[in-house]
């Protein structure tokens, strides 16, 4: 709440003092205050034309810096007259629109050096007739007007509503509004008098109802400093309209932003009430700049007549740009902060004034701070994490037991709950895990919201173990036209079974929902980095590219570089320092060696051989021993080999002789050994012809030498081939072992057979030429055997 001050004026003025009730006139401007009130704030105003006056310069303070994080929020304010202010300006609704119009720009240039920017979203004149009872009660008013932002948001949507009448508030109260209520749908918020001609008057006055939405207090001049006279959260108004906002001030807000009551402010809105035109405080197609009026421009980079670049500016808007120097800033400046473990900072790319879009990790990615949650929409899945998040640092994740409490439908268990129709919606079976969140906590303080808009519950329950559990629950009223998540619900990327996480209170398919996510090459970013949502790795400094595999200034293609000047490589630099040592250690042993005629690196090795009492070892040098012999093969006896027993011959002529023992060579060498790559043959050598019966020969030479007229004297074929009746004897068998033995003598070879002459040859061949044919016998063959 606000009061007006109507005290006597003590103006400094040039030099000189000019009393209460005296005119003092500045050129054009001229100004008279008067009447009086129960206690007054005296002010010292220093007045100056408006030619001598310093423009551009932003109304900041040194402090501001301290409780910013460098995130922007956008407020879209809808403003509404009622027809006591629409008669007030002689029923002029364009001129009191305009009005409206000012006000917002105003009150955008205060909270502009908080990184807070106001855009009206929403104006209107109630020209014949009022929609809500318009009293001089202001908490009736405020009652009435906040039930009808309620209907209005279905058709207007608004962050924040305020209604200025010319109604006079009883007790001189010049605005009020409800505390910690900014982006609650219920409250959201206020009702002020236009109690000055002036629009920056009424400004403020709206902007300090706006910061207790915000969470402020009144400023305690004790204790909060403030670097003028009076800043916007004293509790009365002064003779000057106030540019500044308290320590106590921004240290609220800040308080306030950290536990979501930014819930609403978080996009940015491409258009304002009134459409494109230059001096809406938004940059739009044609336009290089658009700082706001006249009055509400806050920096020398913009023209507010044309929304043209000032000259030697290069920008004027964005958080890129030096509003002090009109400069880009430097490259790889953070523009926004990672405000959790899925998200990921941005940075300036020293070529654009307008930080980048705000990537986070890819969707379906492993927390990297929590193990049982996924990242979605750049917020990390954890129950316990929320948890602590409401009820702060002693919040924990509940039995799951209370999860089935979620099927009753009410404010214990859900899951969901609609503003416009204050009901709650039950969970199936399947979603209970989905659901409201069940925490538990060691303190009844919540750490989120405002307990005017947040609303807590729980129940307790018994378990059969005995043990009493209280389940926890947290609801909230915040509304967001964007349909953002209820911070009382199990967040999205929980984990509800194997490969299933929490999507909008139901329990999804991981795989199925992140199957047409764009994908990093490799997924693990070469272990240099994390896939962000565009499919690029987003890389530690040292690193770069879209794989972090070369070396580069870290972070990633979309969120611009994380470090400026030229990136050394971990890898390079420890090749090249490994280079530079072995260089300086050479040259070192080499001016020691001229010097003492010692070497650096013996001296070296014996002093290492002394502290770490390093000894020779020897160790018995000797060949290696032959391999085993393999046991010696007996000589395959010539019956064996030709298959009969000297008496008895085989009728088969085709039958293969059985390799059943070969004949090896004995070299010098202790023994042979038989390698893989040796030139033996691989196959068995072709079947040796047996040798034809005995009465088959002498059948054959019978009937030859009938042939031939040798009938006289019979001549056996043995005799004819001059060959011995019977075979050699065979050789002796004996036992072989393993020892080396000397050799066994070979059997004596049998006589020669007489030689033939030419004649006797042909004689024979005459006389079996009859049978050859007959028989197929290969004579050839069996001269070459005999």
């Amino acid at each position: 709440m606000r009061e007006q001050a109507r005290c006597p004026v003590f103006i400094y003025y040039s030099g000189k003092s000019v009393g209460a009730g005296e005119l003092v006139s500045l050129e054009s401007y001229f100004w008279i205050f008067i009447s009086s009130f129960d206690y007054c704030i005296f002010f010292i105003v220093d007045w100056k034309t408006r030619e001598l006056r310093e423009i551009g310069k932003v109304p900041s303070a040194k402090y501001y810096q301290e409780y910013l994080d460098g995130r922007w929020r956008y407020v879209e304010i809808a403003l509404i007259a009622d027809s006591s202010l629409y008669v007030k300006y002689h029923k002029n609704v364009t001129y009191v629109l305009h009005r409206l119009e000012s006000i917002a720009n105003y009150i955008n240039s205060l909270y502009q050096p908080l990184n807070i920017r106001i855009i009206l979203s929403w104006a209107d004149v109630w020209a014949n007739w009022n929609a809500i009872d318009v009293v001089t009660n202001s908490d009736e008013t405020l009652s009435n007007f906040l039930k009808f932002r309620k209907n209005l948001l279905k058709i207007h949507h608004n962050d924040n509503a305020h209604l200025l009448t010319n109604v006079h508030f009883e007790k001189n109260v010049v605005g009020k509004a409800y505390k910690g209520t900014m982006c609650s749908f219920e409250y959201s918020g206020g009702v002020e008098m236009d109690h000055h001609s002036h629009a920056p008057f009424v400004a403020a006055t709206i902007a300090h109802e706006m910061g207790h939405n915000f969470g402020m207090e009144h400023d305690d001049f004790d204790i909060c400093r403030c670097p003028a006279q009076s800043c916007i959260m004293a509790a009365s108004t002064g003779n000057a309209a106030p540019s500044f906002w308290s320590e106590c001030s921004v240290r609220a807000l800040h308080n306030s932003l950290s536990k979501g009551v930014d819930y609403c402010l978080k996009n940015q809105p491409d258009k304002a009430f009134g459409g494109a035109r230059c001096g809406n405080s938004i940059v739009e197609p044609g336009e290089e700049c658009d700082c706001g009026t006249e009055s509400s421009c806050t920096h020398r980079c913009c023209d507010f007549k044309t929304c043209k670049l000032a000259a030697d500016a290069h920008c004027a808007s964005g958080e890129c740009c030096d509003l002090e120097t009109c400069q880009i800033k430097p490259v790889a400046t953070v523009c926004r902060k990672a405000t959790n473990s899925c998200d990921l900072p941005e940075y300036c790319d020293g070529q654009m004034e307008y930080c980048p879009a705000d990537f986070y990790v890819q969707d379906g990615h492993v927390c990297p701070d929590h193990a049982d949650g996924f990242c979605y929409n750049g917020n990390c899945g954890n129950r316990e994490q929320q948890c602590q998040y409401i009820w702060g640092p002693t919040g924990d994740n509940a039995d799951p037991i209370c999860y089935e409490l979620n099927t009753r439908g009410d404010s214990v268990g859900n899951c969901g709950y609609d503003v416009h129709t204050n009901t709650f919606r039950a969970c199936q079976k399947s979603e209970i895990q989905c659901g409201r969140l069940h925490c538990t906590h060691e303190s009844e303080k919540l750490a989120f919201g405002d307990p005017s808009t947040v609303h807590t519950a729980y129940m307790a329950l018994r378990l059969h173990n005995g043990k009493s559990i209280a389940c926890r629950v947290a609801w909230t009223k915040y509304f967001d036209n964007k349909g953002g998540p209820d911070p009382g619900m199990v967040p999205n990327g929980a984990v509800c079974g194997k490969d299933r996480m929490c999507l909008d209170s139901k329990c999804e398919n991981r795989t199925e929902k992140v199957r047409m996510a764009p994908k990093c090459d490799p997924e693990s970013c070469n272990d240099a980095g994390i896939c962000n949502n565009m499919g690029n790795c987003h890389c530690l400094p040292g690193y770069g590219g879209t794989d972090c595999a070369i070396p580069g200034p870290g972070g990633s293609v979309n969120s611009g570089p994380a470090t400026e000047g030229n990136i050394i490589h971990v890898g390079a630099f420890v090749f090249w320092l490994l280079i530079g040592s072995l260089i300086l250690f050479v040259i070192a042993s080499i001016y020691i060696k001229r010097r003492r005629d010692i070497w650096l690196h013996k001296q070296i090795w014996d002093i290492l051989k002394k502290k770490l009492n390093l000894q020779r070892l020897l160790v018995p040098i000797r060949k290696a021993p032959p391999p085993p012999c393999p046991p010696p093969i007996r000589t395959a006896e010539l019956n064996a080999i030709w298959r009969d027993s000297g008496t008895q011959r085989s009728s088969n002529f085709h039958k293969s002789v059985a390799s059943a023992a070969s004949i090896i060579y004995k070299g010098p060498s202790s023994c042979s050994i038989s390698r893989n790559n040796s030139f033996r043959p691989k196959f068995a050598p072709p079947m040796i012809p047996c040798r034809p019966e005995s009465n088959i020969l002498s059948e054959l030479y019978e009937e030859k030498g009938e042939e031939m007229g040798l009938h006289d004297k019979k001549i056996s074929h043995i005799e004819s081939i001059n060959r011995p009746p019977n075979p050699p004897p065979p050789p002796p068998h004996g036992e072989f072992s393993n020892s080396s033995s000397p050799e066994e003598k070979k059997p004596s070879c049998p006589p020669k057979p007489q030689s033939l002459n030419k004649s006797q040859v042909r004689d024979l061949a005459a006389r079996f030429d009859a049978k050859s044919a007959q028989n197929k016998i290969d004579f050839t063959s069996i001269d070459k055997i005999l």
